[in-house]
């Protein structure tokens, strides 16, 4: 295996809108987002939301799963508490993602509550957060998602892995998006 490194997850417009929260509960932000990058098809993440009713799903699930559908990889969170002096940095770390791609992350707001968002670039190179569970779900540019996800947070998370990272290879592991 190789070294940690945060995993990439390739994301297309065409599933962005084509995708449905169908049986919506109060915290299903991580079977929508687990959704929205094709790792379960729509009758499965209806049964998760039917499942996890109010409860949510906890950051040892997720890596579960995610150990499960990629079974070659590790899987551990990489949490980076954050001040106000600190968001744009956390901003700049973001630049690595390349277009066309999404870290699986989130953050934690002050309060203590968690939130999976689906940051990225759009296959154009600009900066978008994806909130899984909002209404207006995609969020544009720098300033944007500073304000909407990391003006209340103390901490943002990304989803890691030991994938091999070699030529052409960008941590995405196998591209389990169906283009139908």
């Amino acid at each position: 295996m190789g070294r940690w490194s945060v995993h990439y997850f390739p994301i297309t417009d065409k599933h962005l809108e084509n995708f449905m929260r169908h049986l919506p509960r109060p915290k299903d932000c991580v079977i929508n987002a687990i959704e929205l990058l094709g790792i379960v098809h729509q009758d499965i993440a209806g049964l998760m939301r039917i499942l996890v009713g109010n409860t949510g799903v906890g950051p040892d699930q997720i890596t579960d799963i995610f150990r499960w559908v990629y079974p070659d990889y590790n899987w551990r969170f990489h949490p980076i508490p954050i001040s106000y002096t600190m968001r744009s940095d956390i901003l700049h770390h973001f630049s690595n993602i390349p277009p066309g791609r999404v870290v699986f992350g989130g953050v934690t707001w002050t309060g203590g509550e968690r939130h999976v968002i689906l940051f990225g670039k759009s296959a154009d190179g600009t900066l978008v957060a994806i909130d899984p569970q909002a209404t207006q779900r995609i969020i544009i540019g720098m300033d944007a998602v500073l304000k909407a996800y990391l003006a209340l947070a103390s901490e943002v998370y990304f989803l890691e892995s030991d994938a091999i990272h070699g030529d052409g290879d960008d941590r995405m592991g196998d591209d389990r998006m169906d283009e139908s």
